[in-house]
């Protein structure tokens, strides 16, 4: 038997010659693959990954303007512009919404030997309770 001969498709594709899509897609690709690299090397150079021999990030040394080789003291951190390095104490204040009534802590729970449940200290102590059971 003999084989058929194929048929050949040809397809005609009438394409825009102003399509933009591609331009665009370049574009797209190319200010995002910018910003990844300008935000990885910034990364890099506030990472502790790349430490100059003071011990501060680069990024610190050129913003601050420190000799790499020269470990900036407390004073330095506080005169450092942009306040990189100043330090502010957090002052927090724990105030509690409803006060703690009947409150066990967990060093008033025992555990009985007699029964291995959890009991308060105040009802079952040494006095009344032989401990060596």
């Amino acid at each position: 038997m003999a084989r058929k001969k194929k048929e050949k498709i040809i397809v005609k594709l009438d394409l825009p010659k102003d399509d933009t899509t591609l331009t665009k897609l370049y574009a797209i690709l190319g200010v995002s693959i910018f910003l990844g690299l300008a935000s990885f090397t910034f990364w890099v150079t506030n990472s502790h990954f790349t430490t100059a021999p003071n011990g501060q990030p680069l990024f610190v040394n050129m913003a601050c303007g420190y000799d790499p080789n020269y470990i900036p003291t407390f004073d330095d951190n506080e005169s450092c512009q942009f306040d990189l390095l100043k330090d502010e104490p957090d002052q927090l204040v724990m105030v509690p919404e409803e006060p703690w009534k009947e409150f066990i802590g967990l060093g008033q729970l025992i555990r009985c030997p007699w029964d291995g449940r959890e009991r308060d200290c105040q009802r079952f102590t040494r006095s009344n309770h032989d401990w060596n059971l």
